[in-house]
């Protein structure tokens, strides 16, 4: 049995919970180029919105979501921007728990999307 054949394909999630605010969470057809640099996703804090790129290979578009997640915490969190490494991991790790245990769907749909490369 393929690994795949195990995690069937789940609906993208509309929304993610961090921490006391909610995201929504829209996929838009085309990527964002800014200073050159082509994004697959970014988050719109100040709309609360986390857009993430359609057509995206499964494993890149996992990336881009949690790369984007990271920056709603970071932002949900009023973390400063000029924290150190450890500094950061240690103020990330208790809202990205409380993120996973708020958004088991989430988190379900990024396991399909990363098991279906494999």
């Amino acid at each position: 049995m393929k690994i795949l054949d195990q995690f069937p394909a789940l609906a993208p999630p509309v929304s993610v919970r961090v921490m006391h605010l909610v995201f929504d969470i829209k996929f838009v057809e085309k990527t964002l180029a800014i200073n050159a640099a082509e994004m697959y996703g970014w988050c719109d804090a100040s709309n609360l919105t986390i857009h993430l790129c359609q057509g995206l290979r499964p494993a890149l578009l996992a990336d881009t979501a949690i790369h984007e997640l990271l920056h709603a915490i970071h932002f949900t969190a009023g973390m400063d921007d000029e924290l150190d490494d450890e500094t950061m991991a240690k103020q990330l790790s208790g809202p990205l728990v409380c993120v996973m245990r708020d958004n088991p769907e989430f988190f379900d749909w990024l396991r399909c999307l990363i098991n279906s490369e494999i």
